[in-house]
Protein backbone atom coordinates (compact mmCIF):
# COMPACT_ATOMS: atom_id res chain seq x y z
CA UNK A 1 0.00 0.00 0.00
CA UNK A 2 1.46 3.45 -0.91
CA UNK A 3 2.56 5.36 2.15
CA UNK A 4 0.32 8.36 1.47
CA UNK A 5 -2.78 6.13 1.29
CA UNK A 6 -1.73 4.46 4.55
CA UNK A 7 -1.41 7.86 6.22
CA UNK A 8 -4.91 8.85 5.04
CA UNK A 9 -6.39 5.65 6.46
CA UNK A 10 -4.49 5.97 9.74
CA UNK A 11 -5.68 9.54 10.11
CA UNK A 12 -9.30 8.42 9.93
CA UNK A 13 -8.70 5.72 12.53
CA UNK A 14 -6.89 8.07 14.88
CA UNK A 15 -9.71 10.63 14.74
CA UNK A 16 -12.15 7.90 15.76
CA UNK A 17 -10.04 6.15 18.38
CA UNK A 18 -7.62 8.57 20.02
CA UNK A 19 -9.12 11.22 22.25
CA UNK A 20 -6.18 13.61 21.97
CA UNK A 21 -6.66 13.90 18.23
CA UNK A 22 -10.43 14.39 18.27
CA UNK A 23 -10.10 17.98 19.46
CA UNK A 24 -7.54 19.09 16.85
CA UNK A 25 -9.44 18.86 13.58
CA UNK A 26 -8.57 21.63 11.10
CA UNK A 27 -10.77 24.69 10.84
CA UNK A 28 -12.45 26.05 7.73
CA UNK A 29 -9.99 26.68 4.91
CA UNK A 30 -8.87 30.18 4.04
CA UNK A 31 -9.01 30.99 0.31
CA UNK A 32 -5.54 31.48 -1.19
CA UNK A 33 -6.88 33.99 -3.67
CA UNK A 34 -10.08 35.31 -5.14
CA UNK A 35 -12.23 32.55 -6.57
CA UNK A 36 -14.60 35.25 -7.78
CA UNK A 37 -18.10 34.86 -9.19
CA UNK A 38 -17.54 31.20 -10.04
CA UNK A 39 -17.77 30.40 -6.33
CA UNK A 40 -20.90 32.44 -5.71
CA UNK A 41 -24.27 30.77 -5.22
CA UNK A 42 -22.84 27.26 -4.94
CA UNK A 43 -25.31 24.95 -3.25
CA UNK A 44 -24.49 22.68 -0.32
CA UNK A 45 -27.17 20.17 -1.41
CA UNK A 46 -25.89 17.18 -3.45
CA UNK A 47 -29.20 16.76 -5.32
CA UNK A 48 -29.16 20.42 -6.44
CA UNK A 49 -25.51 20.17 -7.51
CA UNK A 50 -26.11 16.94 -9.44
CA UNK A 51 -29.10 18.49 -11.21
CA UNK A 52 -26.94 21.47 -12.16
CA UNK A 53 -24.34 19.11 -13.64
CA UNK A 54 -27.18 17.45 -15.56
CA UNK A 55 -28.05 20.83 -17.05
CA UNK A 56 -24.42 21.18 -18.10
CA UNK A 57 -24.60 17.72 -19.73
CA UNK A 58 -27.68 18.78 -21.69
CA UNK A 59 -25.85 21.94 -22.78
CA UNK A 60 -22.81 19.94 -23.88
CA UNK A 61 -20.47 21.57 -21.37
CA UNK A 62 -19.96 18.65 -18.96
CA UNK A 63 -18.98 15.05 -19.57
CA UNK A 64 -17.93 12.34 -17.11
CA UNK A 65 -16.68 9.15 -18.76
CA UNK A 66 -14.48 6.55 -17.08
CA UNK A 67 -10.98 6.67 -18.58
CA UNK A 68 -11.99 9.61 -20.77
CA UNK A 69 -12.49 7.43 -23.86
CA UNK A 70 -15.57 8.07 -25.96
CA UNK A 71 -18.65 9.95 -24.81
CA UNK A 72 -20.55 7.31 -22.86
CA UNK A 73 -21.00 9.55 -19.80
CA UNK A 74 -21.02 6.38 -17.70
CA UNK A 75 -19.65 8.15 -14.62
CA UNK A 76 -22.40 10.73 -14.89
CA UNK A 77 -25.17 8.18 -15.49
CA UNK A 78 -24.12 5.85 -12.66
CA UNK A 79 -22.69 8.16 -10.02
CA UNK A 80 -24.19 11.63 -10.52
CA UNK A 81 -27.60 11.16 -12.17
CA UNK A 82 -28.98 8.98 -9.30
CA UNK A 83 -28.09 11.77 -6.89
CA UNK A 84 -29.97 14.25 -9.10
CA UNK A 85 -32.99 11.91 -9.02
CA UNK A 86 -32.93 11.79 -5.21
CA UNK A 87 -31.90 8.13 -4.91
CA UNK A 88 -28.10 7.81 -4.77
CA UNK A 89 -26.89 4.29 -5.48
CA UNK A 90 -25.16 2.58 -2.52
CA UNK A 91 -21.43 2.33 -3.23
CA UNK A 92 -21.63 5.05 -5.91
CA UNK A 93 -21.69 8.13 -3.69
CA UNK A 94 -19.80 11.34 -4.43
CA UNK A 95 -18.55 13.76 -1.78
CA UNK A 96 -20.40 17.09 -1.84
CA UNK A 97 -17.11 18.97 -2.24
CA UNK A 98 -16.36 16.99 -5.41
CA UNK A 99 -19.76 17.90 -6.87
CA UNK A 100 -19.21 21.54 -5.90
CA UNK A 101 -15.76 21.58 -7.46
CA UNK A 102 -17.08 20.28 -10.77
CA UNK A 103 -19.83 22.92 -10.87
CA UNK A 104 -17.34 25.68 -10.01
CA UNK A 105 -14.87 24.58 -12.71
CA UNK A 106 -17.60 24.52 -15.38
CA UNK A 107 -18.67 28.03 -14.34
CA UNK A 108 -15.07 29.27 -14.47
CA UNK A 109 -13.79 27.60 -17.66
CA UNK A 110 -16.99 26.94 -19.63
CA UNK A 111 -16.64 23.17 -19.98
CA UNK A 112 -15.24 20.14 -18.18
CA UNK A 113 -14.46 16.49 -18.84
CA UNK A 114 -14.00 14.15 -15.84
CA UNK A 115 -12.17 10.83 -16.32
CA UNK A 116 -12.57 9.18 -12.91
CA UNK A 117 -14.61 9.45 -9.71
CA UNK A 118 -15.74 6.47 -7.56
CA UNK A 119 -14.29 3.14 -8.67
CA UNK A 120 -16.25 1.36 -5.94
CA UNK A 121 -19.50 1.94 -7.87
CA UNK A 122 -20.87 -1.55 -8.66
CA UNK A 123 -23.33 -0.55 -11.39
CA UNK A 124 -20.71 0.18 -14.06
CA UNK A 125 -17.45 -1.16 -15.46
CA UNK A 126 -14.25 0.70 -14.66
CA UNK A 127 -11.10 0.53 -16.82
CA UNK A 128 -9.09 0.73 -13.59
CA UNK A 129 -10.62 -1.27 -10.74
CA UNK A 130 -10.21 -1.31 -6.99
CA UNK A 131 -9.27 -5.00 -7.27
CA UNK A 132 -6.26 -3.94 -9.33
CA UNK A 133 -5.27 -1.20 -6.87
CA UNK A 134 -7.23 -1.30 -3.62
CA UNK A 135 -5.17 1.57 -2.19
CA UNK A 136 -6.31 3.98 -4.90
CA UNK A 137 -7.82 7.17 -3.53
CA UNK A 138 -10.66 6.60 -6.02
CA UNK A 139 -11.65 3.54 -3.94
CA UNK A 140 -13.23 5.57 -1.14
CA UNK A 141 -17.00 5.83 -0.91
CA UNK A 142 -18.23 8.60 -1.05
CA UNK A 143 -15.68 9.57 -3.69
CA UNK A 144 -13.26 12.23 -2.47
CA UNK A 145 -11.09 12.12 -5.61
CA UNK A 146 -11.61 13.34 -9.17
CA UNK A 147 -9.51 13.17 -12.33
CA UNK A 148 -9.75 16.09 -14.75
CA UNK A 149 -9.42 15.13 -18.44
CA UNK A 150 -10.04 18.45 -20.13
CA UNK A 151 -10.94 21.93 -18.94
CA UNK A 152 -12.35 24.68 -21.14
CA UNK A 153 -11.84 22.49 -24.22
CA UNK A 154 -8.13 21.91 -23.51
CA UNK A 155 -6.57 18.67 -22.32
CA UNK A 156 -4.99 18.69 -18.88
CA UNK A 157 -2.22 16.16 -18.25
CA UNK A 158 -0.26 17.54 -15.33
CA UNK A 159 2.15 19.88 -17.07
CA UNK A 160 0.67 22.20 -19.69
CA UNK A 161 -0.48 25.78 -19.25
CA UNK A 162 -4.13 24.85 -18.76
CA UNK A 163 -3.16 22.38 -16.03
CA UNK A 164 -1.23 25.10 -14.20
CA UNK A 165 -4.14 27.52 -14.62
CA UNK A 166 -6.54 24.90 -13.23
CA UNK A 167 -4.35 24.12 -10.20
CA UNK A 168 -3.84 27.77 -9.36
CA UNK A 169 -7.60 28.33 -9.55
CA UNK A 170 -8.42 25.30 -7.44
CA UNK A 171 -5.97 26.49 -4.80
CA UNK A 172 -8.15 29.56 -4.22
CA UNK A 173 -11.04 27.57 -2.74
CA UNK A 174 -10.09 23.95 -1.92
CA UNK A 175 -9.53 23.19 1.79
CA UNK A 176 -6.02 23.24 3.17
CA UNK A 177 -4.72 19.68 3.01
CA UNK A 178 -5.95 18.97 -0.54
CA UNK A 179 -3.68 16.67 -2.61
CA UNK A 180 -2.72 16.88 -6.30
CA UNK A 181 -1.09 14.27 -8.51
CA UNK A 182 1.27 14.49 -11.51
CA UNK A 183 4.02 16.34 -9.61
CA UNK A 184 6.72 14.66 -11.74
CA UNK A 185 5.02 15.85 -14.94
CA UNK A 186 5.58 19.59 -14.42
CA UNK A 187 8.07 22.14 -13.22
CA UNK A 188 7.91 22.90 -9.51
CA UNK A 189 4.73 24.70 -8.40
CA UNK A 190 3.88 25.79 -4.85
CA UNK A 191 0.42 26.29 -3.41
CA UNK A 192 -1.29 27.44 -0.24
CA UNK A 193 -4.12 24.94 0.17
CA UNK A 194 -2.82 22.11 -2.01
CA UNK A 195 -0.29 20.95 0.55
CA UNK A 196 0.88 17.64 -0.93
CA UNK A 197 1.77 16.62 -4.49
CA UNK A 198 2.67 13.11 -5.66
CA UNK A 199 3.61 11.14 -8.78
CA UNK A 200 0.84 9.97 -11.10
CA UNK A 201 0.48 9.18 -14.81
CA UNK A 202 0.78 12.23 -17.07
CA UNK A 203 -2.51 11.84 -18.94
CA UNK A 204 -4.90 13.70 -16.57
CA UNK A 205 -4.87 15.90 -13.46
CA UNK A 206 -5.76 14.25 -10.14
CA UNK A 207 -7.17 16.13 -7.11
CA UNK A 208 -8.45 14.62 -3.85
CA UNK A 209 -9.75 15.58 -0.41
CA UNK A 210 -8.85 12.25 1.25
CA UNK A 211 -6.79 13.83 4.04
CA UNK A 212 -9.11 16.69 4.95
CA UNK A 213 -12.72 16.94 6.17
CA UNK A 214 -13.17 20.72 5.98
CA UNK A 215 -15.44 22.22 3.29
CA UNK A 216 -14.54 24.38 0.32
CA UNK A 217 -13.75 28.01 1.13
CA UNK A 218 -16.72 29.39 -0.78
CA UNK A 219 -18.57 31.19 2.01
CA UNK A 220 -20.84 30.13 4.86
CA UNK A 221 -23.98 31.00 2.90
CA UNK A 222 -23.42 27.99 0.66
CA UNK A 223 -23.88 25.72 3.66
CA UNK A 224 -26.61 27.67 5.47
CA UNK A 225 -29.47 25.39 4.43
CA UNK A 226 -27.84 22.19 5.67
CA UNK A 227 -28.75 20.81 9.10
CA UNK A 228 -26.28 20.69 11.97
CA UNK A 229 -25.48 17.79 14.27
CA UNK A 230 -24.58 18.09 17.94
CA UNK A 231 -22.96 15.17 19.75
CA UNK A 232 -20.61 14.20 22.55
CA UNK A 233 -17.27 12.90 21.29
CA UNK A 234 -15.32 10.04 22.77
CA UNK A 235 -13.58 12.67 24.92
CA UNK A 236 -16.93 13.88 26.37
CA UNK A 237 -16.70 17.22 24.56
CA UNK A 238 -19.64 18.87 22.79
CA UNK A 239 -18.94 18.96 19.06
CA UNK A 240 -21.02 20.29 16.20
CA UNK A 241 -20.91 18.83 12.69
CA UNK A 242 -22.09 20.41 9.45
CA UNK A 243 -22.44 19.23 5.91
CA UNK A 244 -24.97 17.43 3.78
CA UNK A 245 -26.33 14.29 5.39
CA UNK A 246 -24.88 11.18 3.79
CA UNK A 247 -21.48 12.82 3.25
CA UNK A 248 -18.29 13.13 5.30
CA UNK A 249 -18.97 16.73 6.39
CA UNK A 250 -16.79 18.23 9.11
CA UNK A 251 -16.95 18.96 12.83
CA UNK A 252 -15.33 21.10 15.51
CA UNK A 253 -15.26 21.05 19.30
CA UNK A 254 -16.87 23.71 21.48
CA UNK A 255 -14.49 23.14 24.43
CA UNK A 256 -17.54 22.40 26.62
CA UNK A 257 -18.10 19.11 28.42
CA UNK A 258 -21.25 16.99 28.15
CA UNK A 259 -22.39 14.87 31.09
CA UNK A 260 -21.84 11.13 30.67
CA UNK A 261 -24.64 9.11 29.06
CA UNK A 262 -26.49 12.21 27.84
CA UNK A 263 -27.04 13.86 24.47
CA UNK A 264 -27.24 17.49 23.34
CA UNK A 265 -30.18 18.89 21.40
CA UNK A 266 -29.68 21.27 18.46
CA UNK A 267 -31.77 23.50 16.23
CA UNK A 268 -30.50 25.56 13.29
CA UNK A 269 -31.99 28.84 12.09
CA UNK A 270 -30.31 30.40 9.08
CA UNK A 271 -26.58 29.89 9.53
CA UNK A 272 -26.71 29.80 13.34
CA UNK A 273 -27.17 26.71 15.47
CA UNK A 274 -28.41 26.63 19.07
CA UNK A 275 -27.74 23.72 21.42
CA UNK A 276 -28.88 22.68 24.89
CA UNK A 277 -27.09 20.01 26.92
CA UNK A 278 -26.53 18.55 30.35
CA UNK A 279 -23.12 19.86 31.37
CA UNK A 280 -20.46 17.94 33.26
CA UNK A 281 -21.26 20.15 36.28
CA UNK A 282 -24.83 18.80 36.29
CA UNK A 283 -26.36 22.06 35.08
CA UNK A 284 -28.36 22.93 31.97
CA UNK A 285 -26.13 24.73 29.45
CA UNK A 286 -27.01 26.42 26.17
CA UNK A 287 -24.61 27.12 23.26
CA UNK A 288 -24.81 29.10 20.04
CA UNK A 289 -22.68 29.60 16.94
CA UNK A 290 -22.20 28.41 13.38
CA UNK A 291 -22.03 24.64 13.28
CA UNK A 292 -18.45 23.52 12.86
CA UNK A 293 -17.10 26.43 14.93
CA UNK A 294 -16.25 26.83 18.63
CA UNK A 295 -19.16 29.24 19.31
CA UNK A 296 -19.92 30.06 22.93
CA UNK A 297 -22.06 28.71 25.76
CA UNK A 298 -23.47 29.69 29.14
CA UNK A 299 -24.70 28.02 32.30
CA UNK A 300 -28.46 28.34 32.83
CA UNK A 301 -27.78 27.83 36.56
CA UNK A 302 -30.44 25.18 37.04
CA UNK A 303 -29.60 21.58 37.84
CA UNK A 304 -30.48 18.63 35.61
CA UNK A 305 -31.21 15.05 36.58
CA UNK A 306 -28.16 12.82 36.01
CA UNK A 307 -28.34 10.74 32.83
CA UNK A 308 -31.05 12.89 31.19
CA UNK A 309 -30.95 15.12 28.12
CA UNK A 310 -32.75 18.38 27.29
CA UNK A 311 -34.66 19.32 24.12
CA UNK A 312 -34.54 22.72 22.38
CA UNK A 313 -36.87 24.56 19.98
CA UNK A 314 -36.95 28.07 18.50
CA UNK A 315 -40.02 30.12 19.42
CA UNK A 316 -41.77 32.50 16.96
CA UNK A 317 -40.44 35.53 18.88
CA UNK A 318 -36.85 34.48 18.15
CA UNK A 319 -36.19 33.24 21.69
CA UNK A 320 -35.57 29.58 22.44
CA UNK A 321 -37.37 27.10 24.67
CA UNK A 322 -35.77 24.13 26.39
CA UNK A 323 -37.58 21.26 28.13
CA UNK A 324 -35.63 19.14 30.60
CA UNK A 325 -35.86 16.93 33.67
CA UNK A 326 -34.55 19.02 36.55
CA UNK A 327 -32.53 17.67 39.45
CA UNK A 328 -35.77 17.46 41.48
CA UNK A 329 -37.14 14.89 38.99
CA UNK A 330 -39.79 17.20 37.59
CA UNK A 331 -40.40 18.60 34.11
CA UNK A 332 -39.03 22.15 33.75
CA UNK A 333 -38.92 24.57 30.84
CA UNK A 334 -36.35 27.28 30.13
CA UNK A 335 -36.54 30.33 27.87
CA UNK A 336 -34.04 32.87 26.62
CA UNK A 337 -31.32 33.46 24.06
CA UNK A 338 -28.90 30.54 23.73
CA UNK A 339 -25.54 31.31 25.28
CA UNK A 340 -27.18 33.29 28.10
CA UNK A 341 -28.49 32.38 31.58
CA UNK A 342 -32.15 32.82 30.59
CA UNK A 343 -34.97 31.80 32.93
CA UNK A 344 -36.42 28.42 33.97
CA UNK A 345 -39.54 27.31 35.86
CA UNK A 346 -41.12 24.00 36.91
CA UNK A 347 -44.19 22.54 35.17
CA UNK A 348 -45.09 20.93 38.51
CA UNK A 349 -45.42 17.43 37.10
CA UNK A 350 -43.04 14.54 37.80
CA UNK A 351 -41.05 12.64 35.20
CA UNK A 352 -39.90 9.04 35.14
CA UNK A 353 -36.37 8.99 36.49
CA UNK A 354 -33.70 8.86 33.79
CA UNK A 355 -36.00 9.84 30.90
CA UNK A 356 -35.88 12.93 28.71
CA UNK A 357 -38.61 15.17 27.22
CA UNK A 358 -39.07 16.33 23.63
CA UNK A 359 -40.25 19.78 22.54
CA UNK A 360 -41.91 21.45 19.56
CA UNK A 361 -43.85 24.66 18.85
CA UNK A 362 -47.59 24.92 18.07
CA UNK A 363 -48.65 28.46 17.21
CA UNK A 364 -47.07 30.67 19.86
CA UNK A 365 -46.85 27.98 22.54
CA UNK A 366 -44.35 25.26 23.33
CA UNK A 367 -45.53 21.64 23.43
CA UNK A 368 -43.67 18.89 25.26
CA UNK A 369 -43.98 15.11 25.32
CA UNK A 370 -42.53 13.15 28.24
CA UNK A 371 -42.81 9.97 30.28
CA UNK A 372 -44.41 10.87 33.59
CA UNK A 373 -43.44 9.24 36.87
CA UNK A 374 -46.50 7.00 36.41
CA UNK A 375 -44.91 5.45 33.31
CA UNK A 376 -47.54 6.96 30.98
CA UNK A 377 -47.02 9.28 28.02
CA UNK A 378 -47.97 12.85 28.92
CA UNK A 379 -48.04 16.07 26.91
CA UNK A 380 -47.61 19.62 28.20
CA UNK A 381 -48.24 23.02 26.62
CA UNK A 382 -47.73 26.63 27.57
CA UNK A 383 -45.29 29.51 27.42
CA UNK A 384 -41.79 28.29 28.24
CA UNK A 385 -40.69 29.34 31.70
CA UNK A 386 -44.25 29.00 33.08
CA UNK A 387 -46.20 26.20 34.77
CA UNK A 388 -48.43 25.60 31.73
CA UNK A 389 -50.73 22.58 31.71
CA UNK A 390 -50.17 18.84 31.26
CA UNK A 391 -52.40 15.79 30.74
CA UNK A 392 -51.88 12.05 30.47
CA UNK A 393 -52.57 10.35 27.14
CA UNK A 394 -53.15 7.14 29.16
CA UNK A 395 -50.73 5.37 26.79
CA UNK A 396 -48.09 3.28 28.54
CA UNK A 397 -44.41 3.61 27.71
CA UNK A 398 -41.46 1.24 28.02
CA UNK A 399 -39.66 2.01 31.27
CA UNK A 400 -36.67 4.29 30.91
CA UNK A 401 -37.49 5.40 27.34
CA UNK A 402 -38.29 8.86 26.01
CA UNK A 403 -40.88 10.04 23.46
CA UNK A 404 -40.36 12.36 20.48
CA UNK A 405 -42.76 15.11 19.38
CA UNK A 406 -43.39 17.11 16.18
CA UNK A 407 -45.98 19.63 15.02
CA UNK A 408 -48.48 18.56 12.34
CA UNK A 409 -50.98 21.29 11.51
CA UNK A 410 -52.54 22.62 14.71
CA UNK A 411 -51.85 19.35 16.56
CA UNK A 412 -48.83 17.34 17.54
CA UNK A 413 -47.65 13.81 16.77
CA UNK A 414 -45.61 11.72 19.17
CA UNK A 415 -43.56 8.57 18.55
CA UNK A 416 -42.70 6.34 21.49
CA UNK A 417 -41.60 2.90 22.60
CA UNK A 418 -44.68 1.28 24.12
CA UNK A 419 -42.79 -1.73 25.41
CA UNK A 420 -44.46 -3.88 22.75
CA UNK A 421 -43.22 -1.93 19.71
CA UNK A 422 -43.14 1.46 18.01
CA UNK A 423 -46.32 3.50 18.54
CA UNK A 424 -47.46 6.91 17.33
CA UNK A 425 -49.95 9.26 18.99
CA UNK A 426 -51.73 12.35 17.74
CA UNK A 427 -53.82 15.08 19.33
CA UNK A 428 -53.95 18.58 20.72
CA UNK A 429 -51.23 19.09 23.36
CA UNK A 430 -52.40 18.40 26.93
CA UNK A 431 -55.34 16.22 25.79
CA UNK A 432 -55.85 12.45 25.79
CA UNK A 433 -55.67 12.18 21.97
CA UNK A 434 -55.23 8.74 20.44
CA UNK A 435 -52.38 6.35 19.72
CA UNK A 436 -51.81 3.04 17.92
CA UNK A 437 -49.14 0.55 17.00
CA UNK A 438 -47.09 0.65 13.79
CA UNK A 439 -46.64 -3.12 14.19
CA UNK A 440 -42.86 -2.63 14.05
CA UNK A 441 -40.48 -3.78 16.76
CA UNK A 442 -38.14 -1.30 18.43
CA UNK A 443 -34.91 -2.17 20.24
CA UNK A 444 -35.52 -2.74 23.96
CA UNK A 445 -34.77 0.38 25.99
CA UNK A 446 -34.29 2.60 22.93
CA UNK A 447 -36.29 5.67 21.91
CA UNK A 448 -37.44 6.98 18.50
CA UNK A 449 -37.20 10.40 16.84
CA UNK A 450 -39.92 12.10 14.76
CA UNK A 451 -40.30 14.89 12.18
CA UNK A 452 -43.03 16.21 9.86
CA UNK A 453 -42.71 15.70 6.09
CA UNK A 454 -45.54 17.34 4.16
CA UNK A 455 -48.84 15.99 5.53
CA UNK A 456 -47.20 12.91 7.07
CA UNK A 457 -44.70 12.25 9.81
CA UNK A 458 -41.47 10.28 9.60
CA UNK A 459 -39.86 8.34 12.44
CA UNK A 460 -36.31 7.05 12.86
CA UNK A 461 -35.61 4.25 15.33
CA UNK A 462 -33.41 1.28 16.11
CA UNK A 463 -35.29 -1.83 15.07
CA UNK A 464 -35.52 -4.92 17.23
CA UNK A 465 -33.77 -8.05 16.08
CA UNK A 466 -30.81 -6.91 13.99
CA UNK A 467 -30.56 -3.47 15.57
CA UNK A 468 -30.39 -1.58 12.28
CA UNK A 469 -31.63 1.94 11.63
CA UNK A 470 -35.25 1.94 10.42
CA UNK A 471 -37.46 4.70 9.11
CA UNK A 472 -41.25 4.77 9.20
CA UNK A 473 -43.74 7.12 7.59
CA UNK A 474 -47.49 7.71 7.56
CA UNK A 475 -50.23 9.56 9.37
CA UNK A 476 -49.80 9.46 13.15
CA UNK A 477 -52.02 6.94 14.95
CA UNK A 478 -51.97 4.64 11.90
CA UNK A 479 -49.97 1.55 10.92
CA UNK A 480 -48.08 3.36 8.12
CA UNK A 481 -45.06 1.55 6.70
CA UNK A 482 -41.35 1.30 7.39
CA UNK A 483 -38.10 0.04 5.91
CA UNK A 484 -34.57 -0.77 6.99
CA UNK A 485 -31.63 1.37 5.92
CA UNK A 486 -29.37 -1.69 6.35
CA UNK A 487 -27.07 0.37 8.59
CA UNK A 488 -26.17 -0.95 12.01
CA UNK A 489 -26.66 1.15 15.15
CA UNK A 490 -24.96 1.04 18.52
CA UNK A 491 -27.16 -1.05 20.79
CA UNK A 492 -29.70 0.94 22.78
CA UNK A 493 -28.92 4.33 21.22
CA UNK A 494 -31.38 6.85 19.79
CA UNK A 495 -31.18 8.36 16.29
CA UNK A 496 -32.26 11.91 15.47
CA UNK A 497 -34.29 12.93 12.41
CA UNK A 498 -35.07 16.23 10.69
CA UNK A 499 -36.79 17.29 7.47
CA UNK A 500 -34.77 18.43 4.44
CA UNK A 501 -37.11 19.38 1.59
CA UNK A 502 -39.21 16.33 0.74
CA UNK A 503 -36.64 14.00 2.29
CA UNK A 504 -35.26 13.47 5.78
CA UNK A 505 -31.79 13.56 7.30
CA UNK A 506 -30.80 11.35 10.23
CA UNK A 507 -27.82 11.37 12.58
CA UNK A 508 -27.03 8.27 14.63
CA UNK A 509 -24.26 6.39 16.40
CA UNK A 510 -23.21 3.47 14.23
CA UNK A 511 -22.27 0.09 15.68
CA UNK A 512 -18.64 1.12 15.08
CA UNK A 513 -19.04 3.96 17.62
CA UNK A 514 -18.75 6.60 14.89
CA UNK A 515 -21.17 9.40 14.02
CA UNK A 516 -23.08 8.55 10.84
CA UNK A 517 -25.54 10.64 8.84
CA UNK A 518 -28.19 9.26 6.47
CA UNK A 519 -30.53 10.86 3.94
CA UNK A 520 -33.37 9.78 1.71
CA UNK A 521 -37.13 9.51 1.52
CA UNK A 522 -38.56 7.96 4.70
CA UNK A 523 -39.23 4.21 4.53
CA UNK A 524 -36.56 3.73 1.83
CA UNK A 525 -32.99 2.39 1.94
CA UNK A 526 -31.52 5.86 1.26
CA UNK A 527 -27.80 6.19 1.87
CA UNK A 528 -25.50 7.03 4.75
CA UNK A 529 -21.90 8.00 5.38
CA UNK A 530 -19.36 7.85 8.18
CA UNK A 531 -18.23 11.24 9.54
CA UNK A 532 -15.09 9.52 10.88
CA UNK A 533 -15.71 11.17 14.25
CA UNK A 534 -15.88 9.01 17.36
CA UNK A 535 -18.85 9.35 19.71
CA UNK A 536 -19.21 8.76 23.43
CA UNK A 537 -21.53 5.84 24.25
CA UNK A 538 -24.55 8.09 24.78
CA UNK A 539 -28.23 8.15 23.92
CA UNK A 540 -27.26 9.45 20.46
CA UNK A 541 -26.62 12.68 18.52
CA UNK A 542 -29.08 15.43 17.59
CA UNK A 543 -29.70 16.85 14.11
CA UNK A 544 -31.61 20.00 13.31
Amino acid sequence: MPWWRLIALLAAVVVLAVSAVVSTQASRAEAAGACGSSCEGISGDPKTLAQQLGQFVAAGTFRATAGGAGNTNDLYRNEILPIANGGPTPGCQVDTRVLQTMVIVVKRFGSLQINDLNRECPTMSHPYTCAQNESSLHCIDPSVALDFGSVGGQTVQGSNGRTQELLNFLDTFVPRGTQAGQVQCRSAMSFTNITRQFDDTCNHQHIDFSSVTTPLAIGQSSYATTPAVGFATNTGELWTWTGTAGTLGYGTGTKLGVAANTSPSVETSGDTTAAAFNSTNGSLYTWTGKAGTTGFGADAKVGMRAGTSPAIARMPNGQYAVAFQASDGGLWTWTGAPGTTGYAAPAKVGMKDGTSPSITVVGTKAAVAFQANTGALWTWTGDPGTTGGATSTTEGMASGTSPAITTIGSKVAVAFNSGSGLWTWSGTPATIGGGSSTKLGIWPGSSPSITTVGSNVAVAFQASGGGSLYTWTGQPDTVGFGASTSLGMKDGTTPSITTVGSNVAIAFEANSGSLYTWTGAPATTGFGADSRLGMAPTAGPSIG
